[in-house]
């Protein structure tokens, strides 16, 4: 399953944080860097699974509930600034924003390919069982 991981923010409320991270503190050396910004509190966004590609998504601002399955199983995870979350292929996972103005950086071990893409929790699980 995924595994948290918490980056060193330096600074104080006063005037900010800054994070410091290394890319060899990913467990995989990414391809592709995107950010996820501008969606409203609540509003749910990802709901797939891939079938090959790794992913390191980051709390870039404010909190985000991540929601994972691998079939049956499924967890909760609360994201807030600064802190990562690993997803290997085949877990099933969405995340929504709880506060306006919160954004999600996400590291990806591939190029974008829409076949890696499993975009039907039902046709995940027939993908789940056949692999």
């Amino acid at each position: 399953m995924p595994i948290t991981h918490e980056f060193t923010l330096v600074g104080d409320s006063a005037v900010g944080f800054l994070g410091i991270a290394s890319l060899s503190e990913l467990p995989f050396e990414p391809v592709r860097f995107f950010w996820i910004n501008g969606t409203p509190s609540g509003i749910t966004r990802g709901q797939h699974a891939h079938r090959r590609c790794e992913q390191f998504i980051l709390c870039l601002a404010g909190e985000y509930k991540v929601s994972l399955s691998h079939g049956h199983d499924s967890q909760l995870i609360l994201l807030r600034t600064g802190q990562g979350l690993h997803i290997p292929p085949g877990i099933w996972g969405s995340q929504t924003p709880t506060s306006d103005g919160s954004v999600l950086g996400v590291f990806a071990s591939l190029a974008y390919s829409e076949d890696d893409y499993i975009r039907d929790f039902n046709n995940y699980l027939d993908w789940l069982r056949d692999n």
